[in-house]
């Protein structure tokens, strides 16, 4: 696995575009918490499908972004994560250890994450 870090240019490129799209998710996200994750993931065959933290709901287990979006997208996805805060700023989304399992079954390849308002992270699996 290796990892690493980028200026976010959301101009620019396909990759923080769909960044920005999770983003865009996250913020429509349930806004009790402290802050939102959002999650987009595109399939193999390019549709884009996204999804949120879910409630707590009893007893339904709660369920990371990364991992509701996952289950949508299927085996070989990419994944693009991104948290935002109460007061609008961006912050790291690295997966938690959970969550990397959980991908690495999945089979996914590479994992976008918002790291600042300007930076993104990349983990290559």
């Amino acid at each position: 696995m290796k990892e690493y870090g980028a200026k976010l240019d959301l101009e620019k490129s396909q990759k923080p575009k769909l960044l920005k799209k999770a983003i865009q998710v996250a913020k429509s996200g349930d806004h009790t918490k402290k802050h939102l994750l959002g999650a987009v993931a595109i399939r193999k065959d390019g549709c884009i499908v996204s999804s949120t933290n879910a409630k707590v709901i009893t007893p339904v287990p709660r369920m990371h972004a990364e991992i509701r979006a996952l289950n949508k997208a299927g085996f070989g996805s990419t994944l693009y994560v991104a948290k935002v805060l109460k007061n609008g700023d961006i912050a790291t989304a690295k997966p938690c250890k959970n969550c990397m399992v959980k991908i690495k079954n999945k089979g996914v390849k590479r994992v976008y994450y918002t790291i600042s308002n300007n930076e993104y992270g990349v983990i290559v699996l």
